[in-house]
């Protein structure tokens, strides 16, 4: 019985240490430490067990969503919002119920997606670029569901 005591125990002390890492890298968003919530983030998916979450796929969406949007990342941004949808896609395909969309930390990732895509749109359109501005616009609205 001790044992079996000790056993469960020690799986609630992982469980918690693990969440508790998740959330020192949604500190770190919350105090736009970006750049240092990536590296927590990578430092954390080096371990399948938490690569193996669904949240850890939602948080790195957040993360990389973040960095996509700050202007020091412009000539990466594409790569990144590309790196930051698949993740993000890869959450909902984990977790088809879809509880952390309406955590406020990570609500923030659509709303990324949809203004980088309504501004590739918009530099298309005054270039008069028609396909790629219509290519945007639609994934704009796509995106849009997500934030209503």
């Amino acid at each position: 019985m001790k044992k079996v005591a000790l056993s469960l125990a020690l799986t609630g002390l992982i469980s918690s240490v693990a969440l508790a890492q998740f959330d020192e890298v949604k500190t770190s968003l919350a105090i736009q430490q970006y750049k240092k919530a990536k590296e927590q983030l990578d430092l954390l998916l080096t371990k399948p067990k938490n690569a193996a979450k669904p949240e850890a796929y939602i948080l790195k969406a957040t993360v990389v969503a973040y960095l996509m949007n700050d202007p020091a990342n412009e000539a990466t941004a594409t790569q990144l919002r590309s790196e930051s949808i698949e993740a993000y896609k890869k959450y909902l395909e984990m977790d088809p119920a879809k509880p952390l969309v309406a955590d406020p930390v990570y609500a923030n990732a659509p709303i990324g997606y949809y203004s980088s895509f309504f501004n590739e749109g918009i530099k298309g359109y005054n270039k008069k670029d028609w396909t790629e501005a219509s290519a945007s616009f639609k994934n704009t609205v796509e995106w849009s569901d997500f934030i209503i």
